[in-house]
């Protein structure tokens, strides 16, 4: 069945979803803390539209005067800092809401001039009942929210984050605890999903145990198969040794390859004793005992008990890829299966994915007439689309200049010994940074044409 097209939507959707909601955690817990937000937006510019534009304020001669949401002025809030402005605004609940607004803005008419000329805007259509006049001393213009062409993720510009560091009510001037929670949030909310849809995917499949490893398929004519392997044998030890995890069968298997390894099934309540020998010869794809592993899964008593499941699964996940560095240096997994893939390499994944997902459904719906048990659907997309926010949330924590987590190993500093790193300083390091992770996604992206990966689905 060719479901390409669809492959195609859901790849564009999990991806922007899972950076989506990356950028959310930023922005919920910044409005939380109050800090400005300039700019949230939903896809990557160039901007298509604004669909909304938040309250703000303005500080006019010692007054506070507060800006409806979608008030529309020509200019950067920004540029009227400093300059004389004729308003009128109503009364409402004690506040002054602005109506209409004169404002004389600076402009510069060549660099060869010492003084600035100006020119005076005029914003809005009916007149309030208050009518003042004054300079304007402080400015939050409150949050745009924009639709952006490119559909992939989303982004938030904080205020005082790239430039003017000491702007009141910025990001760079938040107290540090403030800041590392904002940074925090982002990969919180990325292992929340991943938790989120994983619940999902135990709902439906049971609960696993991890310490039980269970055969869930046995390929014909492999040294699994010759030595008696059969769906739903539970492997109790190899060698002598307790099985308590895939990691350690995997581990186990690849350091004996083409020797001959003494193995305990437990196959319902009878012991079965057998050997069987990993061949170096079959491929990486093939396995080299030719047999699937999986955790033993029960239903699950409740959804309380799927959540905290879920959450060990999520746990043992983003375990699992902060130690594959140690574990390729080990030699426990090879560089091909360690390495990073690209857009078109996820986009080849989700197609095998979804492709087995439907054919797994369609093939359910045909054998439910059938008598005997009919086969389990499969969830190998929920499972990736796990697996990628999960992975994003981590990578976004490793302390490399421009991800969250190299901001937070800036932070630091300030946390323990009340000592900021200069602003300046920090966010050239950050720019590099920028400019290497760019160029190592150029790299990787390459290398999915150049050298693209094979993964074979179980």
């Amino acid at each position: 069945m060719n479901t390409n097209i669809l492959a195609g939507f859901v790849f564009v959707g999990v991806f922007g979803i899972a950076i989506l909601i990356h950028e959310l955690g930023h922005f919920v817990v910044g409005r939380y803390f109050k800090v400005e937000i300039e700019e949230f937006g939903i896809g990557i510019p160039p901007r298509m539209l604004r669909y909304w534009w938040s309250k703000g304020s303005f500080i006019l001669d010692g007054k506070r005067v507060e800006i409806p949401s979608n008030f529309n002025p020509p200019f950067k809030w920004e540029e009227t800092l400093e300059q004389p402005a004729r308003i009128t605004a109503d009364k409402v609940n004690d506040k002054l809401i602005l109506r209409t607004i004169e404002v004389r803005l600076k402009e510069e008419s060549s660099e060869d001039e010492a003084e600035s000329v100006g020119k005076t805007v005029q914003v809005g259509e009916k007149a309030g009942e208050i009518v003042r006049e004054g300079n304007i001393s402080e400015v939050h213009p409150g949050t745009e929210f924009t639709l952006n062409w490119l559909p992939i993720g989303g982004f938030n510009r904080f205020k005082g984050e790239d430039e003017n560091f000491e702007a009141s009510g910025g990001l760079a001037s938040a107290k540090p605890g403030v800041r590392l929670a904002i940074l925090l949030a982002g990969a919180t909310m990325n292992l929340l999903f991943g938790v989120l849809v994983y619940a999902i995917i135990v709902s439906q499949t049971g609960i696993p145990h991890f310490d039980v490893i269970q055969i869930y398929d046995v390929s014909s004519e492999s040294p699994a198969a010759q030595a008696g392997f059969r769906v739903d044998d539970v492997i109790l030890e190899i060698n002598g040794i307790p099985i308590k995890g895939n990691a350690q069968l995997r581990d186990i298997i690849i350091n004996s390859l083409d020797d001959t390894l003494n193995i305990t099934l437990l196959r319902g309540e009878e012991i079965v004793e057998t050997t069987a020998t990993p061949s170096s010869s079959r491929s990486a794809e093939e396995g080299a005992l030719g047999f699937v592993p999986g955790y033993a899964l029960e239903e699950s008593p409740s959804f309380f008990s799927t959540l905290i499941y879920a959450t060990k699964i999520t746990a043992r996940h983003a375990k699992e890829l902060l130690l594959m560095p140690a574990r390729m240096i080990r030699g426990n997994i090879s560089p091909e299966e360690g390495r990073f893939i690209g857009f078109k390499g996820i986009f080849n994944i989700f197609q095998q994915t979804v492709d087995a997902d439907v054919e797994s459904r369609v093939a359910e719906s045909t054998n439910s007439s059938v008598p005997g048990p009919a086969p389990l659907p499969t969830f190998y997309t929920l499972n990736l689309i796990a697996s990628l926010t999960i992975t994003l949330g981590v990578f976004n924590l490793l302390p490399f200049p421009a991800l969250d987590g190299g901001r937070i190993f800036f932070l630091l500093p300030e946390l323990i010994f009340k000592k900021r790193v200069p602003p300046k300083f920090e966010n050239a390091v950050h720019g590099i940074g920028m400019m290497l992770l760019l160029a190592f996604m150029l790299y990787i992206n390459v290398m999915d044409f150049v050298n693209p990966i094979e993964i074979a689905l179980p």
